[in-house]
């Protein structure tokens, strides 16, 4: 398209401003043509729930992470804070959660007081200069089978891991808990195999393979391997 400008100062200012118009209307067109991806956002609303310890829930490396409820709530605690969570509350102990909804069914703990005992834990981040925790060198091959009790999900709602009925805890990246987010029920049945840790606080392992349903076992989308797994 050529637009001819006159020399004309006013009729010149005119013409480039119809050039702006025009490009900006083009602009428009082509944004509106290329929708953007919507924001994701986490609904957090603080809580307080009373309730009674289940079990443990540990991760891959043997880290008790959190609890669960008899009324199958998640309640989510900082692994590194595993030692004075084991010394605070145990399973068949009262307790109250003081925290934040963080996924569907799961609730991230800022303190959790022990009714019976009136002894509390309440989320700190690791003293200055901790260094990250090092990988478990010591996960072990594992194979484990059963019926699926609960999913838990990622904090954008993701299925990244189940609890079966026997208290093993089976994890798996969310990418994979969408692949299988419609095998993912309660009372089915679920077979992994992977690499973890079994310990007096349960079992727990990072899924390599899964079988949902009595399907063919599948390979699980990892971001990396397992380090120096034990064979």
């Amino acid at each position: 398209m050529k637009i001819k400008l006159s020399r004309h100062p006013r009729w010149t200012f005119v013409a480039y401003a119809s050039v702006a118009m025009v490009s900006a209307g083009i602009s428009a067109h082509l944004n509106a043509q290329s929708p953007q991806p919507p924001a994701v956002t986490v609904d957090q609303q603080n809580i307080v729930l009373e309730g009674t310890v289940d079990l443990y829930l540990m991760n891959p490396d043997g880290q008790v992470d959190g609890i669960l409820l008899n009324s199958n709530t998640i309640v989510r605690f900082p692994p590194h804070l595993s030692e004075q969570l084991i010394k605070t509350v145990s399973p068949r102990d009262s307790v109250k959660i003081d925290g934040f909804t963080e996924s569907t069914n799961t609730i991230h703990a800022g303190t959790i007081t022990n009714l019976r005992t009136a002894d509390s834990i309440t989320d700190t981040p690791p003293g200055p200069g901790r260094l990250p925790p090092t990988p478990n060198l010591n996960r072990q091959r594992l194979s484990v089978s059963g019926t699926i009790r609960l999913v838990t999900h990622a904090p954008r709602g993701e299925p990244d891991g189940v609890v079966l009925t026997d208290g093993t805890i089976v994890h798996f990246p969310p990418l994979a808990g969408q692949d299988y987010s419609n095998l993912l029920q309660p009372g089915r049945p679920l077979a992994a195999t992977g690499f973890g840790t079994v310990n007096s606080y349960g079992k727990s392992l990072e899924a390599t393979t899964l079988a949902c349903s009595g399907s063919q076992p599948q390979t699980v989308p990892t971001v990396a391997p397992p380090l120096q797994a034990r064979p």
